[in-house]
């Protein structure tokens, strides 16, 4: 993977992976391929002299194989049994004997070739390097040209099998672009086996290379891909204590994107996805387990109860996983401010009088604060959030986004649009992102207004975006908190589920905007007019972002250094 995502501080920028684009046009090919093949053997064999009951028992079983692996082509999670592709060998076999017949032959090369591409494609696709930057145990990603070029190959040679049936010549073209594609494939199995035997060897070298590693803590993180953020707005406190650490990943998705966030000369970052693989990370020097979010399989790690396990979080916000009794697993919390830690109390979610630690935000130390009220902003950041997993978290405005929209144009500033990069993943926000995103345009086309478009927000980290605004509008997210650094006036886009707005602490700060018209249009004013809560967002900001972000990195490393300073409790380790 090249380049899927970019280091930042304060947010994340995210790309598709090369790889997935090269996987998808492989796909393609290897489909379009297969349907051909088969239609030629359907044309070739319905006119052919051979015996029928050869003919039609050839036909049959190549219909079926062509079948099985254009679904194979289209799922790829379905699995070829064990007795597919030998089915497949036979059958050709049988066609190349019974017939001397160029046409017929080059049939038969051509599924021989197919099955063989399909078996070096998964081949090169299960060979997944799990381990980075850790010595004798790092393995290069498997070249995926040879079955790139097979397919291709492949294609030309399904082409040249159809028209051979009414030409000959071209018959012998596809046996020869056949042979072509069978040497790659065979080429691609007997690297992929070398890669296996290597890739063995380095998982029996992994947990000898940790000792010698000798890492004080893990990080542990499982997401979805496009996550990276939770992570690398980590790394550089994490670096930053000085004490030699591993990054342990739990999905191919998750290794990528921290190997990419890892750099080189950075931790090493390594793939564990089998809950029983943990115990090789149990090594005698570690002290403890950091998390950036609260993930199901975290608790894989929480059982291992002689360690530390500490929460990070990727942000602090009002909304209910911020306070989830799940968190409760983890022997320390660290947190931005006493607000969070009030939070569960509010909630009725009792935690032990030492479960705490307020550390700050670090990663607000490039935000620019402003010493004043300023009055009517002419640049508004929309940063409204995504739908969420589930109702706890369906605080998204961007339902009503376009109206946000509409009535800050009607008033003649400055938006700059960056919604959560998960917005695009469901259908419905992710339209509602297109239609604000031509909104702007239309607007920037015909009056020449700076607006920021989605996708040009998504280049800036999160602390640019907020430097280059004069005021914010958002949901109840680690958004809106974060935004407090800058001291500037906000809105919150309360959602249709959100009936108690007025009763947030943050609703002090700054304007409550709901979908309807008036009190929207009313809402809007208020923002745009004089700033009436400077005041209060100063006394919020001490709150919910605890000590200035200046010194939060040293308080978060100092509270780190004392927690590594020995043992949670003496350890039985193999």
């Amino acid at each position: 993977m090249t380049d899927s995502v970019r280091r930042s501080r304060g947010g994340y920028v995210i790309r598709l992976p090369e790889r997935l684009k090269r996987a998808s046009r492989l796909r393609t090919l290897r489909v379009a391929a297969t349907l051909l093949a088969g239609v030629s053997a359907v044309a070739a064999l319905s006119s052919s002299r051979l015996h029928p009951s050869v003919t039609g028992a050839a036909l049959v079983g190549l219909v079926t194989c062509s079948t099985i692996l254009a679904i194979g082509g289209f799922l790829s999670e379905l699995e070829l049994r064990s007795m597919t592709v030998p089915r497949i060998v036979v059958l050709a076999g049988v066609l190349g004997v019974a017939s001397t017949r160029p046409e017929l032959t080059s049939i038969a090369v051509a599924v021989l070739a197919l099955a063989l591409e399909t078996a070096a494609f998964r081949s090169a696709a299960s060979l997944r390097p799990f381990a980075a930057g850790l010595d004798g145990c790092s393995t290069p990603r498997p070249r995926t040209w040879p079955v790139i070029a097979s397919a291709r190959v492949g294609l030309l040679c399904a082409l040249a099998t159809i028209l051979g049936v009414s030409w000959p010549m071209v018959a012998v073209l596809a046996l020869v672009l056949g042979g072509a594609s069978l040497l790659l494939s065979a080429g691609q199995l007997g690297a992929a086996f070398l890669a296996r035997r290597r890739q063995a060897e380095a998982r029996e070298r992994f947990r000898p290379e940790l000792q010698r590693l000798a890492p004080k803590f893990a990080v542990h993180w499982d997401a979805p891909t496009g996550t990276a953020y939770q992570l690398t707005m980590w790394m550089d406190e994490l670096v930053g204590i000085g004490e030699p650490f591993v990054i342990v990943v739990r999905n191919q998705e998750g290794f990528d994107d921290a190997a990419t966030a890892a750099g080189p000369g950075g931790p090493p970052v390594v793939l564990l996805e089998r809950h029983d693989e943990l115990d090789d990370l149990i090594v005698p020097s570690l002290i403890a387990i950091f998390y950036v979010n609260n993930a199901p399989s975290n608790t894989n790690c929480t059982r291992f109860s002689n360690l530390w396990h500490v929460q990070l979080n990727h942000g602090d916000s009002d909304k209910a996983p911020s306070y989830a009794p799940s968190l409760r697993q983890y022997d320390r919390n660290f947190v931005a401010g006493p607000a969070a830690a009030r939070r569960f109390a509010d909630h009725a979610v009792e935690t032990t009088t030492d479960y705490f630690r307020i550390v700050g935000r670090p990663q607000l130390a490039d935000v620019v604060r402003v010493e004043e009220a300023r009055d009517h902003p002419t640049v508004v950041l929309y940063a409204p959030t995504w739908a969420g997993f589930n109702a706890d978290t369906a605080v998204s405005s961007l339902g009503y986004g376009r109206a946000i929209v509409e009535e800050l144009l009607a008033a003649g500033v400055t938006v700059h649009f960056r919604p959560h990069p998960h917005a695009l993943r469901v259908a419905k926000t992710a339209e509602d992102v297109r239609t604000i995103d031509g909104l702007l345009r239309n607007h920037r086309d015909r009056t020449g207004t700076g607006h920021r478009l989605s996708v040009e927000s998504a280049r800036l980290d999160l602390v640019e975006c907020f430097n280059d605004a004069d005021a914010l509008i958002t949901d109840v997210s680690s958004v809106l908190t974060d935004f407090l650094a800058s001291a500037k006036p906000y809105a919150i886009a309360m959602s249709a589920s959100d009936s108690d707005a007025q009763t947030l602490p943050l609703a002090t700060g700054g304007v409550v905007l709901s979908s309807g018209h008036p009190g929207l249009h009313a809402g809007i004013e208020a923002l745009l007019g004089p700033d009436r809560h400077f005041a209060a967002r100063e006394r919020l900001c001490r709150d919910y972002l605890g000590p200035d972000p200046g010194s939060a990195a040293s308080i978060l490393r100092d509270e780190v250094r004392t927690l590594l300073a020995g043992p949670k409790r003496p350890a039985n380790m193999r």
